[in-house]
């Protein structure tokens, strides 16, 4: 832990650990349940039979999640679990761009990547993502839209995006890169007051805080400004180890 002897100033401390995907210690087998339903359906169902049982076991565990009645509980596929993970490691080609989806409305862009495409472009934290290549983004899932919004270095996307402070749609022609996310900043202010920002919980960040803060005790730092402005969440063991600096005693989580 951290000692500082002036009092810790925290900047939007409540948006520490949302939109974190936190998955049940208790197994729930619908595996049985799922193959008894198509058993009969297969069986049953009159006519030609032609469905994607992928696709309807993802939604029915997504319908699963949902019944939860919590919003930042959801079930990540394969493809979803693989551009999560891509994200917290923050290398990846593509815009910069970070998004929170919900159901039937256009996702909305929760921090954009310092001098990427999108941040050079003026989008901006708080705008919605329309649309890309003239395809509504409203009814596509999280996977669909990454898919899209990610892929090969140099090539090019058209993306639709809705200022509700003008209540108007832009439209902005994108070209991909490799994007380096560095969710940590810091340094030091006058009257040894230490910022640090931590623009999302990724893998390993609470290292480079810890390196970053104990930096800045050697100037001389007496007091700290920690921002959370924007940040989406992220790694939940991360937010544990960063928080566990500032908090000595009882359970963080």
């Amino acid at each position: 832990m951290f000692k500082i002897e002036k009092r810790l100033i925290a900047v939007s401390l409540a948006a520490i650990i949302l939109n974190i995907e936190i998955f049940a210690q208790k197994k729930i087998n619908v595996e049985k349940d799922f193959a008894e339903v198509m058993e009969l359906v297969d069986e049953n169902f009159y006519g030609d039979l032609d469905i994607d049982k992928s696709k309807i076991k993802k939604e029915v565990l997504q319908a699963l999640m949902k019944s939860l009645g919590d919003k930042y509980s959801g079930y990540l596929s394969e493809g979803d679990l693989k551009s999560f993970q891509a994200n917290m490691d923050g290398k990846y080609a593509g815009l910069g761009l970070t998004i929170e989806k919900m159901e039937n409305e256009a996702p909305v862009i929760v921090s954009v990547v310092e001098g990427g495409p999108a941040a050079r472009a003026g989008i901006k934290a708080g705008e919605k993502l329309e649309g890309m290549d003239d395809v509504s983004a409203k009814n596509l899932s999280t996977e669909k839209i990454l898919e899209k919004l990610r892929g090969d270095v140099n090539t090019s996307i058209n993306l639709s995006i809705l200022s509700e402070e003008t209540n108007t749609i832009r439209k902005i022609a994108l070209t991909r890169e490799i994007i380096n996310k560095k969710y940590v900043q810091g340094h030091l202010l006058d009257g040894g007051i230490g910022y640090v920002k931590i623009l999302q919980f990724g893998n390993e960040i609470s290292e480079e805080v810890e390196e970053i803060i104990k930096n800045m005790q050697k100037e001389g730092m007496s007091s700290l400004i920690l921002d959370l402005r924007d940040n989406p969440g992220g790694s939940l063991i991360e937010a544990v180890k960063t928080t566990s600096f500032f908090i000595s005693r009882g359970k963080i989580v």
